[in-house]
């Protein structure tokens, strides 16, 4: 039957009571009933009259102020919330703590129910931790939070075994640098767009800085002394006229978009989007090369639309010089973040060992497991292993497993009684040493002698429902097939090597 709090208390004190601590030097938080009675206690706990209090995390929770003198804190369970483990911390770590370092213990039952506690804890800290940052935007919570740490830590203590210590804290500090290597990956996925970014807009650049330096040629071809400009079959010569002319026809051929005049080897075409009295554009576009065109903007006055027109000429080494110099810097921008994409992560070769180390730990740690159980072996028998192991329990109790790399044949050969059983060629030893070249060298063996028993087998037997030996000859590289009929055939298979002797 479960104790309540108030026999707890007792059995604690009497335990310091034994330890030597005075009776009245012991108090417990439930038995200060009113406001009054636990004012007066935490006056004595301030006052170092009182040097352990026993009490839950409700009783000795928010507002409870006796910092003054604590030097340890003891946690004698777990609670269901981080926020009672920060609740409890905060009780000793705060200001007007006379002593710059206190302690802080936690008991725990190995196999008890305490490791599935702080693991439930360790889980709801992770979450409400990255929860209250703001980086939860997928559904794997990473650890972020210093106490999840602490809380995974007494999870492992919990487990009595220091590998499982280990195991956690490679895991916190492989969870750490997913984080950080999620933020690098990201940071190189954004770098990648940007770089595609960059090249394409470079790209963009490099045409209208071909387009302009084609509209320059054009214009230094036209170049006239005398100004003359054609609007609708009508000759202008100058400005304000030609303006004037463009203005008005503007207005009764905009919506059409049609060429309403040429001017130093461009068309001039009206382009009014919206209407007249909302207008979104007001442009007479000039034309030139394939589909390519310049802006000019049409004013109050004649006389501003062809100042406009001619500004937009004047202007085309400038804005070939200014698209040069952005042309310029996206290179610089795209040299830049190619030499940053081959920069690799600083922590990548830590972030490798520590995952191999993990599995070795994880790999320790479930061996210990199962051999604990006893439901794991290291060795993994066959069936014909298992069946002569089981024949031979009576008379050979050993285990006939390989130990320290070498496999002992006098054993084996006295457990599962070799004249009985199975028949092992003479080597001339009684050790043989378990490695890769030696069982290699007996596989090798091994398919010697199957191909030198096919090869008797072909040459002994001369009837046409067999293989003959010429047959096998053809075949040495395959498997001789013999259908009823007594067709042959071959199958390739791996090359068979025969040794003769």
């Amino acid at each position: 039957m479960k104790k309540k709090p108030f026999d707890l208390y007792q059995d604690i004190k009497q335990k310091l009571i034994r330890r030597g601590i005075p009776p009245g030097e012991i108090a417990f938080i439930h038995d200060a009933k009113t406001p009054e009675a636990r004012e007066r206690l935490f006056a004595a706990v301030r006052a170092g009259q009182i040097r352990v209090l026993i009490g839950s995390t409700a009783k000795m929770g928010t507002g409870m102020n006796v910092q003054n003198k604590l030097i340890a804190m003891h946690h004698l369970d777990a609670p269901w919330r981080p926020a009672d483990v920060e609740q409890r911390q905060g009780r000793i770590l705060r200001q007007g703590n006379s002593f710059q370092e206190v302690f802080e213990f936690v008991y725990i039952t190995t196999g008890s129910f305490d490791g599935y506690i702080w693991q439930v804890l360790e889980t709801k800290a992770r979450f409400i931790d990255q929860v209250m940052s703001g980086q939860v935007n997928s559904r794997e919570i990473d650890d972020i939070s210093k106490t999840a740490l602490s809380m995974a830590e007494i999870k492992a203590l919990a487990s009595g075994d220091p590998e499982i210590m280990k195991m956690i804290a490679v895991e916190n500090e492989l969870t750490k640098l997913d984080s950080v290597r999620g933020s690098w990956l990201r940071n190189r996925q954004l770098m990648q767009m940007k770089l595609e970014s960059h090249r394409h807009q470079q790209t963009g650049l490099a045409r209208k800085i071909a387009f302009l330096k084609q509209a320059i040629q054009i214009r230094d071809q036209h170049e006239e002394k005398d100004f003359h400009l054609p609007v609708l079959e009508k000759e202008y010569q100058t400005r304000k006229d030609a303006g004037a002319a463009l203005n008005r026809a503007f207005l009764q051929y905009g919506r059409e978009a049609k060429v309403i005049g040429k001017y130093r080897g461009f068309s001039l075409q009206a382009q009014l989007l919206g209407s007249i009295h909302d207008p979104i554009e007001m442009n007479i576009r000039l034309q030139f090369g394939e589909g390519h065109s310049l802006h000019a903007k049409v004013g109050e006055s004649g006389l501003a639309t062809m100042q406009s027109v001619d500004a937009v000429l004047r202007g085309l080494e400038g804005a070939v010089q200014k698209l040069k110099s952005q042309s310029a810097q996206h290179g610089d921008d795209i040299s830049a973040i190619e030499r940053g994409l081959k920069q690799p992560w600083d922590e990548a070769e830590r972030y490798t060992q520590l995952k191999e180390d993990l599995v070795i730990l994880k790999q320790r740690v479930l061996k210990d497991d199962t051999n604990t159980e006893g439901e794991a072996s290291p060795h993994v028998q066959t069936s014909a292993e298992v069946k002569i192991v089981e024949e031979a329990q009576e008379e050979a109790p050993h285990i006939l497993r390989p130990k320290d790399g070498e496999l002992n044949l006098a054993h084996i050969l006295q457990a599962v009684h070799a004249a009985e059983h199975v028949a092992f060629p003479d080597l001339g030893k009684d050790v043989i040493s378990l490695d890769e070249e030696t069982v290699r060298t007996l596989e090798a063996d091994a398919s010697s002698s199957v191909a030198f028993a096919q090869f008797s087998r072909a040459a002994l037997d001369a009837s046409s429902q067999q293989p003959s030996f010429g047959d096998w000859l053809e075949a040495h590289a395959g498997k001789v097939k013999v259908s009823k009929a007594g067709k042959r055939a071959v199958s390739p298979t791996e090359t068979a090597q025969l040794t003769f002797f």
